[in-house]
């Protein structure tokens, strides 16, 4: 009766931010460049905004877990919450299309010059929301304010020497490369690198406010207005370059509802037309409901333990495969979907070791009691596990601790909060981590996790774990642009890392969301992040 009662005053809650008037905004003057005669040959002004269309004056509105911290991808390290706003209101160079495919954005093309230098070619006809041009200029700004915050400094230190960027002309720049990177590309997509108005930036106040009132975008709709603890909304920029972009809605409303039933129910009653980040459980709650549908997208991620192998015991691969022998990846597809994935390089990832996949996974007590013994722990052991505070992972750590205490390991659970969590990972402050593989991370992030030669704030947490025999095998992935090689590279890594398990992989991850019946087009970006910009109706 409590839980429903919490669920009914979440309702109420999302049904009055609803019901809230807009019309008290942020002044947004002078957010339209001036109309000249000007012909289409001069890009000195923003092309004039589409014929009004079926989208003026509609809303949709979307809730979600929780409240962002801040609004720019610069400002630190961020999740959901923030990045359904800040890919909306943003561009980088190049951004995945509906269809996942990564394409020109800002950066219409570019051409290596040599191993570390790439000459990129950008846009003439890009404004921000306030009618300022971007320029070359704007975008090394935006990478300088990236390392200069500290908060996201490694997104740019691991991959880019910024001091070394050179400016050629208004629409031309030639980046810098700490070390030769095939995948450079994908990176540059990540919510960390959009790019922003430098001169809209500065009018604003700098990091701090920009944060909150992020007027200095060049995306598909502009802030509008954050109540705290409400709502945040955005609107529809007719500033925007592309103009084959036809927005659905003129306003999209972000709320926060933390309980995944509440969600649900929410979008049952009409407060909300689409609930996000929602448990297998509640989804399959509502799978006969006429009015409802159900979206379930497979992610190019999932749950995986790494073991930090500078702490004992598990440096050593005994006691390592060992807890492998004990656990059933089963129970985390029961939990929560998806199908089995065995090092986290998972099913639909292109490098991907499909062969793999078919090894089976059984649970043998006695097996994996022979091996701790032999590594010297007969009696078993006691390590903590940190476990990232996402849905369904709680469960999936409980699930776990039972089949390790069949073996004699008593694992203790770490249940830290957002902060805590992102704050102890970068610096591998943990026995082990329950955590997500592939999320907001490109597959050059991943490997290095297991690739010694990087510390672990380079590689954003990991194992901890130094093998020679992968370095050769690293290296082609990172620096060889024979895609074919690289593939054969990761697949021999995969094997090496199945056998060694520094890291066990655990089930895929499938994206539960549902809608009001008629809207749909829910897509995901490289890293697994809903798109709402793209949601309409279907």
């Amino acid at each position: 009766m409590k839980r429903v009662i919490v669920i009914l005053m979440a309702i109420v809650m999302v049904l009055s931010m609803a019901a809230c008037d807009s019309t008290n905004q942020n002044d947004n003057t002078n957010t339209q460049a001036p109309s000249t005669g000007q012909t289409s040959g001069d890009n000195s002004q923003a092309p004039p905004p589409p014929a009004q269309g079926d989208y003026v004056g509609k809303t949709l509105t979307v809730v979600t877990q929780g409240e962002p911290e801040f609004l720019l991808g610069q400002a630190g390290v961020t999740g959901i919450n923030s990045t359904l706003i800040i890919k909306a209101i943003f561009n980088t160079l190049y951004e995945p299309n509906e269809k996942g495919e990564l394409v020109p954005c800002i950066a219409k093309s570019y051409e290596w010059v040599d191993d570390l230098h790439i000459r990129v070619f950008l846009r003439d006809d890009v404004y921000d929301v306030k009618g300022n041009k971007i320029t070359a200029e704007d975008v090394l700004f935006s990478f300088v304010i990236g390392l200069e915050s500290g908060q996201n400094a490694v997104a740019y230190t691991e991959s880019f020497t910024l001091d070394e960027w050179v400016i050629e002309d208004d629409y031309t720049l030639v980046i810098a490369l700490c070390a030769p990177n095939a995948t450079v590309w994908d990176t540059i997509s990540d919510y960390a690198f959009q790019i922003l108005s430098k001169k809209s930036f500065e009018e604003l106040g700098g990091m701090a406010a920009a944060s909150m009132n992020p007027l200095c975008g060049t995306g598909r709709y502009k802030f509008k207005e954050w109540v705290p603890g409400q709502y945040i909304e955005i609107e529809y920029n007719e500033n925007y370059w592309d103009k084959s972009f036809v927005p659905a809605y003129q306003f999209m409303r972000l709320t926060f509802v933390g309980d995944s039933a509440a969600r649900v129910m929410a979008v049952q009653s009409g407060a909300a037309d689409v609930a996000l980040e929602l448990s297998a459980p509640d989804v399959m709650g509502v799978r006969n409901d006429p009015n409802i549908t159900i979206h379930e997208t497979p992610l190019n991620r999932g749950t995986t333990i790494y073991f930090n192998c500078s702490r004992e015991p598990f440096g050593d691969a005994r006691v390592r495969q060992a807890i492998k022998m004990l656990i059933d990846p089963m129970d985390a597809v029961a939990i929560a979907g998806g199908v089995v994935t065995q090092t986290g390089v998972v099913p639909g990832h292109p490098y991907h070791w499909a062969e793999g996949a078919n090894i089976p996974r059984t649970v043998d007590i006695e097996g994996a009691k022979a091996l701790l013994a032999e590594a010297g722990f007969p009696n078993g052991f006691s390590f903590e596990l940190m476990v990232e505070p996402a849905i369904g992972f709680d469960t999936i750590a409980q699930a776990i601790q039972s089949r390790l205490a069949a073996g004699g390991i008593d694992m203790v659970l770490s249940l830290p909060s957002f902060p805590d969590y992102f704050g102890r990972m970068p610096t591998c402050d943990y026995d082990a981590i329950l955590t997500t593989a592939g999320m907001g991370t490109t597959l050059t992030v991943e490997l290095r996790r297991f690739d010694g030669r990087y510390n672990s704030f380079e590689s954003r947490g990991g194992a901890e774990y130094m093998n020679p025999a992968l370095n050769d095998l690293m290296d082609t992935y990172y620096f060889n642009t024979d895609a074919n090689a690289r593939r054969a590279a990761v697949i021999e890594i995969q094997k090496i890392l199945f056998e060694e398990a520094p890291v066990i992989g655990f089930n895929t991850h499938i994206y539960y969301s549902v809608s009001r019946t008629g809207i749909g087009n829910i897509v995901m970006d490289l890293f697994g992040f809903p798109q709402m910009h793209f949601i309409r109706p279907v």
